[in-house]
Order: C-alpha cells, then sequence, then structure tokens
C-alpha cells in the first residue's frame, strides 16, 4: 500500500510483467570455445586468512588458472604477489596441466602486467623472460 492506494497482487504482477520485463528469460548466446591447450586465463584475489598456532592471523592470496575450454581451475595459495611467485605458480599449473599453453591470459596484477591496457598491456619484463 503505498499513499493509501491498496493494489491487487494481480495488477501488481501485470504491471511487472509489462512494463519491466518481470520474469521473461535473458536471450541465450553462445560462446565460441576454442581448442583445448591454446588459453590459460589467470586471475589473483585474497582468499581469506591463516591463523599460525604462534598467535596472530596472516591474510593471503591465490593465483587462479582456468583453461577456457575445460574451465578445470588449478589454484595456487600465497601470501606475496611478486613476480617471482607468478613464475612459480605458472610452472606449478603446467605441471598440473601436464603441459604449456599457447596463450596466458593474466588479469592486471602487478606481478605480471606493468601497465594495463585493454589491447596492448605492457608485461614485466622479469615476467617475459
Amino acid at each position: 500500500m503505498r499513499q493509501g492506494v491498496d493494489v491487487p497482487y494481480s495488477t501488481l504482477h501485470r504491471f511487472a510483467v509489462e512494463q519491466l520485463g518481470f520474469g521473461r528469460q535473458a536471450p541465450t548466446l553462445p560462446v565460441a570455445d576454442g581448442e583445448p591447450g591454446k588459453e590459460l586465463q589467470v586471475d589473483t584475489g585474497w582468499v581469506g586468512w591463516l591463523l599460525p598456532a604462534q598467535g596472530g592471523k596472516r591474510r593471503f592470496r591465490a593465483l587462479v588458472f582456468t583453461p577456457h575450454l575445460s574451465r578445470h581451475r588449478f589454484v595456487y595459495p600465497c601470501f606475496a604477489e611478486s613476480t617471482e611467485t607468478a613464475i612459480e605458480a605458472c610452472e606449478a599449473a603446467w605441471s598440473d596441466y601436464g603441459g604449456v599453453f599457447h596463450g596466458l591470459v593474466p588479469d592486471n596484477t602487478t606481478a605480471i602486467v606493468q601497465e594495463a591496457d585493454p589491447l596492448e598491456p605492457k608485461l614485466t619484463l622479469a615476467f617475459l623472460e
């Protein structure tokens, strides 16, 4: 009830369907999956807190590797976001997947990407070597 007007549910529902598109499903768009082994996406993010036995707590993050086709994730937990850690994580992921992917698509983590750009990002020289 708003401003003293009692609106039946059927009226509210009809308005929501006609004016707001309530209940309609969004169109499904097909995704063009690539070939196996072509692309591996890498994201970073905070995972949680560790509570050591000696007291205090320590926040940790992870690098998450996701192949474009299979979506089988490999998670590499770490405390520092550094180029060395990113290289270690890549080597661990490639070992887990049983080989190196043709292309690596990193998010804008500073451990890998020196300067972000949608079309031509500059990667960290140490990571490229």
